[in-house]
């Protein structure tokens, strides 16, 4: 056996276990390429939601005082916040309000959606000693083709501290002075009402005087009509023509007065429903009886106005119509 001989023969050898590294290395790497092709496949899950919650500072707060939270909130495009999870605005505990509430929407990086919420609470705790409270956490919930996911806003812890000493004094001398109090004067107040309600009465007087309302209210004056239309009549003439048409005159202010035909049989009548008139009684009698000549008889002579029993038509119709205004007694 040659040397050459000698040192082929580990290598030959060694051949066998080198295929079989190699085989196994070569089925290793087609496994891996075999499973990131069914990763590959595999549909990506979505992300989870992500919250961050910003707060004022964790002390120092008193009853009445208002804490700004701000609360952003990010999750995948295909999830939409539901309205109904939302705070109210109202009381959250007996020492907590939630007095505002703004939410807004915008676009994130990935393709993603965030919702900024401003929330802001209002204390009214009164401790006696410094004590840390809590403003209770929020749960959201949104939902998508995907189902429905829901989100919690972590609750905010804060330090609240007393306005006065726990043991403060109760003698007289630890109160406050009162305040000088302010006298207002009202008489300029009182001018301008007083001259507002003068002109509110005179415009309502004028409205009613233009209206004829109330005292205002134009009274019939049948008599004082008649007065007028005598003496126009008889102031063309004295013959019967002008006898007549004073005589008609006065006929309808009695119709008129008495709201029907007036004849000489419902006198009687008319004086009772009328007793103002029966201070002209006689005059009344004496105009019905020579009106009932000069209409139905031989008419009346002349006399200036007077008929043969003396009426005076000028005379009657003046006497009636100051019966009539209430000038006559």
């Amino acid at each position: 056996m040659t040397g050459d001989d000698r040192h082929r023969r580990p290598e030959a050898a060694a051949s066998p276990s080198c295929h079989s590294i190699l085989r196994r290395t070569r089925k290793a790497v087609r496994l891996l390429a075999l499973a990131s092709g069914l990763l590959a496949a595999l549909p990506v899950s979505a992300a989870e939601p992500t919250v961050r919650l910003e707060g004022p500072r964790a002390y120092g707060w008193w009853i009445g005082d208002l804490l700004p939270l701000v609360a952003t909130v990010e999750v995948d495009a295909g999830l939409s916040l539901d309205p109904a999870s939302l705070p109210r605005v109202r009381a959250v505990d007996y020492w907590l309000d939630l007095r505002r509430l703004d939410v807004t929407e915008e676009a994130a990086p990935e393709g993603r959606r965030r919702y900024r919420l401003a929330l802001d609470y209002q204390t009214f705790y009164a401790p006696l000693e410094p004590k840390a409270m809590t403003i209770p956490p929020v749960v959201l919930r949104f939902s998508g083709e995907a189902g429905v996911a829901e989100v919690r806003v972590p609750g905010f812890t804060f330090v609240t501290a007393p306005i006065r000493e726990i043991m403060a004094p109760t003698v007289p001398e630890a109160m406050q002075p009162l305040r000088p109090l302010g006298v207002i004067d009202t008489r300029p107040s009182q001018v301008v009402a007083a001259a507002g309600a003068s002109l509110a009465l005179l415009a309502l007087a004028g409205l009613a005087w233009h209206h004829s309302l109330g005292p205002f209210r134009r009274r019939p004056r049948p008599f004082a009509r008649a007065l007028r239309e005598v003496r126009r009549s008889l102031a063309r003439g004295s013959d019967a023509a002008a006898l007549r048409a004073a005589h008609l005159a006065l006929h309808r202010a009695f119709d008129s007065a008495s709201a029907r035909t007036l004849l000489a049989g419902d006198l009687d009548r008319f004086l009772a429903t009328h007793p103002a008139y029966v201070a002209a009684e006689d005059g009344i009698r004496d105009f019905y009886a020579a009106s009932r000549r000069l209409f139905f008889g031989r008419g009346l002579p002349d006399g200036g106005g007077r008929d043969p029993a003396g009426t005076d038509l000028v005379d009657l119709a003046r006497h009636l119509a100051a019966i009539e205004r209430g000038g006559a007694r």
